[in-house]
């Protein structure tokens, strides 16, 4: 595990890059919740219960898919002896991440009647439920769509810079909404149903990890604070 100020940081970004660069390329999407344990769909959780947050989720999904693992429960060595559990022989740890806390759309060019975010009406645009083949795939498109609806500078102000369709900007941001509906879902109980038309962004998503080791950090880390302003709409 490694801590901020840890030397051998920008390795462990060269490094955690590297692995989910080459499941894209073979690909699988290692921001997909890769168990259904009982039926039931989380975000991977520490001993206590409490949710992992950004890039830590994408690292325990990857290693939980990698490894066979069919808990969503992780726990330290220490961990496990408090509770008189033992650890199998040949087990090897697995990367988590950690940081301080700090406080502080997709459009569609061509203007059809699909799935998107308009930044300059600010509003998001659904097919009619009916249309979608399931409500898992609605709730996963909607997830991804307002997911982009925080980037407006009224809410998160989030901006890397696009300048047309397809452009590195927004391959980022495709990236950032990917992982925010995958959160979303994971939180709502809901298998995250991948659409078709991503498919297309591979190869723009490989490009940016490829060209910037630290980016699938960053992105993870926009897409927990647009989880985290969606949620505080939410009334009890």
């Amino acid at each position: 595990m490694s801590r901020p100020n840890d030397p051998s940081r920008p390795d462990l970004y060269t490094r955690i890059t590297d692995q989910i660069v080459a499941r894209l390329e073979a690909g699988v999407r290692p921001w997909s919740q890769p168990w259904a344990a009982s039926g039931s769909v989380s975000r991977p959780l520490r001993h206590d219960g409490a949710p992992y947050q950004g890039i830590n989720v994408v690292l325990l999904w990857g290693e939980a898919a990698a490894r066979g693992f069919q808990s969503s429960t992780w726990m330290t060595f220490r961990q496990a002896l408090a509770l008189d559990a033992h650890v199998r022989k040949g087990e090897k740890g697995s990367t988590v991440v950690y940081a301080d806390q700090k406080v502080r759309t997709d459009d569609d060019d061509t203007g059809c009647g699909c799935a998107f975010y308009a930044p300059g009406p600010d509003f998001v645009q659904m097919p009619v439920f009916e249309s979608f083949r399931d409500p898992e795939a609605y709730y996963a498109t909607l997830g991804h769509e307002l997911t982009h609806w925080t980037r407006h500078p009224s809410r998160l102000d989030r901006d890397f810079g696009r300048r047309r369709h397809g452009d590195v900007g927004y391959a980022r941001e495709e990236l950032v909404a990917e992982l925010g509906a995958a959160f979303l879902c994971a939180d709502l109980g809901l298998a995250l149903e991948p659409r078709e038309d991503h498919a297309a962004y591979l190869a723009s998503w490989l490009e940016v990890l490829r060209d910037d080791k630290r980016f699938i950090f960053s992105a993870a880390a926009h897409a927990q604070r647009a989880l985290a302003w969606l949620q505080g709409l939410q009334t009890e």
